[in-house]
């Protein structure tokens, strides 16, 4: 390879297809780059920061119901055998 050769190869960059996360833009981005397009960046680089962090993530926890300490009972009797509508027994 020649030198002008090796100096095209390093200006190459990878692009790729992306929709913003903010606006549903699409647009192309370096590989790897941010998830905003230019214009939501500049609208997310000015909203305030955060004033503390955000904590643990629990699932709720509700009290039990009074079912829970509810004894199905299971029927034993009735017909021990049903008639089919067509008369197939």
């Amino acid at each position: 390879m020649n030198n002008r050769q090796k100096s095209e190869e390093k200006r190459e960059i990878g692009m790729e297809l992306k929709y913003c996360e903010h606006c549903g833009g699409l647009w192309l981005r370096e590989c790897g780059a941010g998830v905003y397009c230019e214009r939501c960046q500049r609208a997310i680089d000015e909203l305030p920061t955060a004033k503390k962090r955000p904590g643990k993530v629990m699932l709720p926890v509700h009290p039990p119901t009074a079912i829970d300490g509810y004894a199905f009972g299971i029927v034993t009797e009735g017909p021990k055998c049903f008639k089919a509508a067509g008369g197939l027994l």
